[in-house]
Order: C-alpha cells, then sequence, then structure tokens
C-alpha cells in the first residue's frame, strides 16, 4: 500500500526506485511481459495519438473545462448535463458528420427540428424510422445552438474513433 500511496519508502517523485531496486533481481521473469507491453505499447501508439489528436480537436475544452470539474465536484446541474451530453451525442451519431458544419448548425440552432427535418429531407439520408424518432427529440431537447454543437462535436468524436 505504501507503494500505491507514495508513502514511506516511496515517498516522492521517485519513490518508484526502491520498488524497482526490489525486483532487479527477479527481472528475467518480466522480460517476456515487458516485450509484449512493449510491443502493444508500439504497435498502439499511433492509435493513442490519433485518438488524442480528435479529442483536442472535438472535445477536450468542454471535458476538462466543463464537465470533468462539475462532475469531480458532484454538482447536480453538472452531472444532469453531462448525462443530456452523452445521450444527445449518442442520438445524432448516425448524422453527426452532415450537422458538422457551419450552416447546417447554425439553421438548426436556429430555427430546431424543423430546419433538422427539412435538411435530412432535402439530403436524402436514409436513415430508419427509429433513429429519425431518437434524434429529433433529442435535438429538440437540446435546444441551444450550443448544445447542438457541443453534441455535435462529440457525436463526429465518436464516429472518428471508431
Amino acid at each position: 500500500m505504501d507503494l500505491l500511496g507514495g508513502d514511506g519508502d516511496f515517498e516522492g517523485p521517485r519513490g518508484f526506485e526502491p520498488y524497482f531496486r526490489h525486483l532487479l533481481p527477479h527481472k528475467e521473469v518480466y522480460e517476456p511481459i515487458n516485450e509484449q507491453l512493449k510491443a502493444d505499447w508500439q504497435s498502439r501508439l499511433k492509435d493513442l495519438l490519433d485518438l488524442r489528436k480528435a479529442a483536442k480537436k472535438h472535445i477536450w475544452s468542454d471535458l476538462h473545462g466543463n464537465w470533468l470539474p462539475g462532475l469531480v465536484a458532484e454538482d447536480e446541474d453538472a452531472i444532469r448535463d453531462f448525462d443530456r451530453w452523452i445521450r444527445s451525442a449518442l442520438a445524432i451519431q448516425p448524422i453527426a458528420s452532415l450537422l458538422d458544419s457551419k450552416p447546417v448548425t447554425t439553421v438548426v440552432g436556429l430555427f430546431g427540428t424543423s430546419a433538422l427535418t427539412a435538411l435530412l429531407t432535402r439530403w436524402r439520408v436514409p436513415l430508419p424510422e427509429a433513429v429519425v424518432g431518437s434524434v429529433l427529440p433529442a435535438v429538440a431537447a437540446m435546444g441551444a445552438k450550443s448544445r447542438l454543437a457541443k453534441a455535435t462535436d462529440l457525436a463526429v468524436f465518436y464516429q472518428k474513433t471508431k
């Protein structure tokens, strides 16, 4: 527990060193595992960097600037808003790439679900009724243009990470 807590012999920024010194006589036992971990890390590093890049572009400021601080503080409004953000993004995910444009976001934000319905019809988006049925209420519930933009950013992030 001292190691995990950074207490006793393991205190401070270099507190991991006593642990490694203790393991050194047994390092050959860990070598196959270390090699596998290293190979896995190297093979997935590009994916991780791509994921981080997409997160930075689409959700980083909302996630770290708004949602996480509110969730950590257990703020009820933040928890409710975060849940709404996730549900809305999941609902619009099938059409997020269409919504991810300034003109569309502005029109839908200003005119609501009727504008979204018109745009979907105009674009001839082949969505099942179940998806349209869940998308329109989600967008209507979001109300403000900024909410739509935030949900769209998260939905686009979901699409890029698949």
